[in-house]
């Protein structure tokens, strides 16, 4: 009877102990998920920013375009602010990528800041205008801006597994109202 009660409790306990190893490894390997996938989504809007900086808004030469009020484009801060927020980047080996992104984060809110404060400042004349586009387009803010967003792509590549080729976007086709009509009724 002693054999056959011992076989029980040593069956129990094996399968406690794989139940909490299990649990482990399914935490564990949920958490490395969830990390590349944050670092997915701000490699990706990166890669949104750094096109932001080459807008034609942000980069005209013509004169006469640069006396015409303009809305910029805005920086994004959405996944970065999810990265900090997540709690999932406070280790050592991630002391650098967390130090990027709230630093990057806080720039690159100023920046948006300023892009606001520069729309206000350009509906009193087209001289103005101009004169504050032309700042914008050749002063040290865009540009630094830009070799921040490098160095932080730098990073990502690095020590993270984002390469220069990936693809985080697919292309969307917008079609008009009348050409999905058209093609639901051809169907």
């Amino acid at each position: 009877m002693m054999v056959p009660n011992l076989m029980i409790l040593g069956g129990t306990l094996l399968i406690a102990v794989g139940g909490i190893l299990a649990t482990k490894g399914w935490n564990d390997r949920s958490i490395v998920a969830r990390r590349n996938g944050i670092i997915r989504s701000v490699a990706a809007e990166l890669v949104i920013n750094s096109s932001v900086l080459v807008d034609p808004k942000f980069t005209d030469a013509n004169d006469l375009n640069l006396t015409k009020y303009t809305v910029f484009p805005r920086m994004q801060t959405a996944a970065m602010t999810g990265a900090i927020a997540s709690g999932l980047f406070t280790g050592k080996e991630d002391r650098a990528f967390l130090t990027h992104v709230t630093s990057l984060s806080e720039v690159l809110d100023n920046f948006n800041r300023r892009l606001a404060i520069t729309e206000d400042a350009m509906i009193r004349n087209p001289g103005e205008i101009l004169m504050w586009r032309k700042d914008l387009r050749d002063g040290q803010t865009r540009k630094g801006l830009g070799l921040r967003l490098a160095g932080f792509a730098e990073l990502l590549i690095k020590h993270y597994g984002i390469t220069a080729d990936d693809t985080f976007f697919v292309k969307l086709d917008y079609h008009s109202p009348s050409q999905s009509d058209g093609a639901a009724q051809a169907e």
